[in-house]
Parts: structure tokens; sequence; C-alpha cells
């Protein structure tokens, strides 16, 4: 019955996170990003201004790659790479943590200040996690308050942001 338990959460926490994704998509669009087929990222401004590409792989100094959820193109040949990341206790928060954090030193070592590593938060995170993610420079959201994830990005210079003429500051994207 464990095991059956186990299956079972797994499950629900990948059709989370696919829903997770696919509504910070639309935030994205809505925004007038443009999705893009860029499938591997191996060089600053592979993925143009306001273009986004989902599942595409990031290339690390050591020769690997990692996978990244949704990346976006924001001005000055900057990547956005949210990972989206759903939990359903607190001892799955810490294996969902330390896979950004993963991902976000491999990255930063690769691709310096190219690459800004944002998580996407949903479900049951002990309180100490989203505090390890911010400590190491990932920005935050979550999935209750995109409104934060798109202020972020609207103060990035945004394809919206451009069209309003908004000079407006970015949200911290925590709480």
């Amino acid at each position: 019955m464990l095991i059956a338990q186990q299956e079972y959460a797994t499950l629900k926490r990948m059709r989370l996170a696919g829903s997770q994704e696919d509504a910070a998509a639309e935030v994205l669009v809505e925004m007038g990003f443009r999705q893009g087929s860029v499938g591997f990222v191996d060089q600053p401004g592979a993925l143009g201004e306001a273009e986004f590409a989902r599942k595409c792989q990031f290339a690390t100094a050591d020769g690997s790659s990692h996978e990244v959820d949704l990346a976006v193109g924001l001005p000055g040949r900057i990547i956005l790479a949210l990972e989206c990341k759903v939990s359903n206790d607190r001892t799955n928060s810490v294996k969902r943590t330390n896979d950004v954090l993963k991902k976000a030193e491999a990255w930063s070592r690769q691709w310096g200040r190219f690459v800004v590593t944002a998580a996407l938060l949903e479900g049951v995170f002990s309180e100490k996690e989203p505090r390890r993610l911010v400590e190491a420079g990932v920005e935050i959201f979550w999935s209750h308050r995109l409104d934060l994830l798109r202020q972020y990005l609207a103060g990035k210079g945004t394809p919206t942001s451009r069209r309003r003429g908004s000079t407006r500051s970015r949200g911290t994207g925590r709480g």
C-alpha cells in the first residue's frame, strides 16, 4: 500500500507541475511573449528577447546539460530559467529545492549573469526551503500569486510594459 501511495503522490505532483507550467506559459503569452522552438541553449542570446521555450536544455560548464521547464528571453540577452516545482510534503520540498539549487549553480558557473534562475512553487514546502532558494540568489514565485511573476517580468522591460510605457519596479516574487 505504501508503494501505491508514493506512486499516486508522484503522479499527482507531475500533473500539477504540468498545470503550473501551462499557467506560467499563459502569463507569458498574455504579456506578448512568443513561444519559440529553441531546444538547446549553448550561448547567451540563444533565446530572443520576448521569446520563451518549454523544456529546453541549458549547456553547463562540465559539458552536460540540464533541462529547464520554461526559458524566457529578457532584454540584454538575459534568460530567465523558470523551474516549476510542486511538493506534496516537507520532505519532498527538500528534494525539489535541491534540484533547483543544483541547476542554478551549474547555470551560474556556465553563464554568469546571463541566466537568472527562478522557481515557481506550489504545494507544501518546509519554511526553510524558500529561504535557501532566496539565499542562493534564486527568484521565487508562488503559483497562487502569478501576478508577482507578471510584475517581475514587466519590470524587466517585457513587450507589454514597453507598449504601455511602463517603468514600474518589479515585484520581489517572495511570499
